[in-house]
């Protein structure tokens, strides 16, 4: 939304007007609070990020209007609370509304705004969420929660440890050696693979008390991932996608472990099934929308519309089917 006709509107009264209200607006939420996952899309760092990928930690969405002076003098406060929250379970997004990659690019630059920021240059996110942002509404958060719904439309302390209060911490500090209280933290934000490496050093202690806490936690850790893979073994047929990446997940964290090699043994079986190669070729037609959607112009999104429906209709039954169907649906196809 930026450009030399964007600041020419923002004449003294339109100013006053956003600085009054703009901040105050809270647009409709999805009628069942859950948050809506990003449409294809890059984002400033270059990533890719799904807020799947993300349940169990605490998400903040902050849409901005790049052409408000108001919102651009906020950054600080942005990132102050960034800075806050640095190495606990939650994770930033900024939301580019409207704005080409080069306009997010150079706002980032120009602000400092220490987060990715998702170039949402159809305004998808927006719609995604029931919100316009405009210099009557110069920003708008999202605090979604570990259980992927939307808990909050604050960006502050209290907001954000309201939802960092939801997530399920399934290892109790006490219960283990104070030596091993880093690890603890980790597994409770789910940083298994970096906990499980850091687990090993204590295993290997010369003190007796903190290796056998070490060996407790580990066995303790070793029954709850057998579990996510006897869940894996009861939805594999029913629902094979999700029922994949546990196997993936379990055989990467424990390689050795033979529970862990009958899940790799799972994984293989599966990638070769009708619906995991269905849902393989599904995302490979979809990824190709990531940078087209980007360099799009508004006279071509029907036919980008159509090409979400294509595969939408082919692989109806896969979860990138369905996205599909969603994203033609915002498109208007």
């Amino acid at each position: 939304m930026t450009g030399q006709t964007r600041r020419i509107m923002i004449t003294g009264i339109l100013t006053a007007v956003s600085y009054l209200s703009g901040a105050c607006v809270i647009s409709a939420a999805p009628s069942d609070n859950r948050a809506p996952d990003f449409p294809p899309g890059v984002f400033s760092d270059n990533q890719h990020y799904s807020l799947d990928e993300l349940r169990g930690k605490v998400v903040v969405l902050f849409f901005y209007e790049s052409g408000c002076p108001r919102c651009a003098g906020s950054i600080p406060e942005r990132n102050a609370i960034v800075e806050q929250f640095r190495g606990q379970p939650v994770v930033f997004f900024a939301i580019g509304a409207g704005d080409s990659a080069d306009e997010v690019a150079a706002y980032q630059r120009r602000t400092g705004l220490d987060m990715p920021i998702f170039v949402d240059r159809l305004s998808l996110m927006e719609k995604r969420y029931g919100t316009k942002i405009s210099l009557k509404n110069i920003w708008q958060f999202r605090v979604i929660g570990p259980d992927g719904r939307i808990v909050g439309h604050r960006m502050d302390e209290t907001t954000i440890n309201k939802a960092l209060a939801m997530i399920e911490r399934p290892y109790d500090p006490a219960a283990y050696h104070d030596d091993l209280a880093k690890v603890v933290k980790g597994l409770n934000y789910g940083e298994y693979k970096a906990a499980l490496r850091e687990l090993r050093r204590y295993e290997a202690s010369r003190d007796e008390q903190v290796q056998a806490s070490a060996e407790a936690l580990r066995a303790a850790v070793v029954e709850e991932v057998q579990g996510w893979k006897q869940t894996a073994d009861a939805e594999a047929d029913s629902a094979p996608v999700e029922a994949l990446k546990t196997y993936l997940r379990v055989a990467k964290l424990f390689p050795r472990e033979a529970f862990g090699q009958e899940a790799r043994a799972e994984a293989e079986r599966l990638k070769r099934s009708a619906p995991i190669k269905n849902e393989i070729a599904a995302s490979r037609m979809y990824a190709k929308m990531y940078t087209a959607i980007e360099r799009i112009e508004p006279a071509q999104v029907p036919e980008l519309a159509a090409y979400a429906r294509q595969i939408a209709e082919k692989y109806p039954q896969t979860p990138t089917g369905r996205k599909a169907a969603a994203l033609a649906d915002d498109l208007g196809a």
